[in-house]
């Protein structure tokens, strides 16, 4: 692993690497203040620079010119998309937004993003390129457009906005755009595309890939030797070769095109049997597939208390069961891993979260993740999955994790709890990636007591910037709804005695 960031800098973020493994991202140059840097290992980090204040280097292609978005000039009102062939902006997007951006490069030095196309000052998708400047995609939203990736072919990726909605769509200069899902009720997020124009995403909480002659095709009906109840529920990136990185209810899960080379095991989801409460033996048991017909198993249990234990495995022609029983010491949140390692030396890990409550205590637990919206996370304009666990103790003692997109936070101390009949708030401090001073909101409310019936999720989490002595906010959901956004199926959320 190597530090990126040149001496003197401060906070640092790395959002794209060519082909040369040049790196650009953004960077506190200037104490309270963030730049798009460009990195190569004979220049080390070099600052790009702004048209005001702060910048953001999203992407960068085999040449070097970096894609991002700057700060308006006149007055701060919004930001540019711009692009540094060099190391000084050049304006993209002719008028300032609040949230335009330039989000991807290809090779042919083709740009795509959203921002102001007009005096209507209204965020729209657009194609760059110095053949035929700035292109309207022509796709319309309630909130906003955003073109987020281009391939070397020139297809486009994107997503529209609504109030509560999401709808992926693709582009390309000879069709026009293409809406993925349209039906009633419908929401897509597309994530990524590859070179083949595959796009994949999440449509209607489940996995999915995009062709052309296909349409939207459901992940979880493609795979092949799957374990019982492996659920797909979001496709993150694809490569050329048709490889695809999902989450599912196992963690990461990577796919590959059917192969003659020998392959891992496969985890299906990690299954409790149990009331989670403290001193009480809980049962846990996953099943496993493994293409390789002739090879034995060994498994393993980490609890997530520093414990571990063999797993009891049995298996037959392929398939087989891993089983291990375990009882907690005191309430608070553990994550269970299980590693399955075939004869050949192949394994594969899935893990799952157990809130673990007092014994005789009233229920106050939740755990389970949701579509983090757009703009909930400072510096990352797309959606994507969120993950969250809390657990009160009646003796005051509250444990919370949430993770999105890179950012990990932990409570370290709680200054205040809120618990109505189905609705609880807690306020207090904590890390985010191990850092502290960092405080929080996070609100909750039980769907089975609720008027929609949908569990509800909310968090905000902010820090004091320590020169401007300004409050930034680092992620907030709560827009989404009351309490936040909804939390996908699965999920658990007890509050108040049950």
């Amino acid at each position: 692993m190597i530090d990126l960031a040149a001496p003197g800098t401060g906070f640092s973020n790395a959002y794209d690497i060519n082909r040369q493994g040049w790196v650009s991202g953004t960077a506190e140059f200037t104490p309270g203040f963030v730049t798009a840097f460009r990195w190569t290992p004979q220049t080390g980090m070099v600052n790009l620079g702004s048209l005001n204040i702060s910048s953001i280097g999203f992407a960068l292609n085999d040449a070097g010119t970096v894609a991002g978005d700057s700060e308006s000039v006149a007055g701060g009102f919004g930001q540019h998309a711009v692009r540094w062939p060099g190391t000084s902006p050049i304006v993209i997007t002719p008028f300032a937004t609040p949230l335009a951006g330039a989000f991807d490069i290809n090779n042919a030095g083709q740009i795509v993003g959203r921002g102001g196309l007009d005096a209507s000052f209204t965020e729209r998708a657009f194609l760059w390129s110095a053949q035929t400047g700035l292109v309207d995609l022509g796709v319309s939203a309630p909130d906003l457009a955003s073109a987020d990736r281009i391939n070397e072919r020139g297809l486009v990726m994107g997503n529209l906005y609504g109030p509560a909605s999401v709808h992926g769509f693709v582009w390309s200069r000879r069709t026009g755009p293409t809406i993925l899902g349209t039906g009633p009720g419908d929401f897509s997020i597309a994530t990524a595309l590859n070179n083949r124009g595959q796009v994949v995403g999440t449509y209607r909480d489940r996995a999915f890939v995009w062709t052309r002659a296909e349409g939207l095709v459901d992940l979880n009906s493609r795979l092949t030797n799957a374990p019982p109840d492996l659920l797909l529920v979001q496709a993150v990136a694809i490569s050329d070769n048709g490889s695809i990185a999902a989450t599912g209810n196992t963690g990461l899960v990577l796919l590959v095109p059917n192969s003659v080379y020998r392959q891992a095991p496969v985890a299906g989801p990690v299954k409790l049997t149990g009331a989670p409460r403290v001193g009480a033996l809980l049962s846990f048991s996953a099943a496993f597939t493994d293409v390789d017909l002739r090879d034995t198993h060994k498994a393993e249990w980490s609890w997530g208390d520093r414990s571990k234990s063999a797993g009891t495995v049995s298996e037959k022609n392929g398939t087989g069961n891993v089983s291990g029983q375990h009882a907690y010491r005191a309430a608070d949140i553990y994550t269970v891993k299980l590693t399955v390692t075939d004869s050949s030396g192949k394994s594969s890990t899935v893990q799952r979260k157990v809130v673990v409550c007092a014994s005789g205590a009233a229920i106050v637990a939740g755990e389970g993740s949701f579509i983090s919206p757009r703009g909930a996370l400072a510096h990352e304009p797309r959606p994507g999955i969120a993950q969250f666990a809390f657990v009160s103790e009646a003796d005051g003692k509250v444990a919370v994790q949430f993770e999105v997109a890179g950012m990990a936070f932990r409570s370290t101390a709680i200054n205040s709890v809120t618990l109505g009949e189905a609705r609880l708030q807690f306020s207090g401090t904590g890390t985010v990636n191990g850092s502290d001073g960092y405080r929080f909101t996070l609100t909750a409310s039980d769907g089975a007591r609720s008027q929609d019936g949908q569990h509800r999720f909310g968090i905000r989490i902010s820090h004091v910037d320590p020169v401007t002595k300004q409050q930034v906010v680092d992620y907030d959901n709560r827009t989404a709804g009351r309490d936040g956004s909804a939390v996908s199926a699965g999920g658990t959320m007890l509050i108040g005695a049950r």
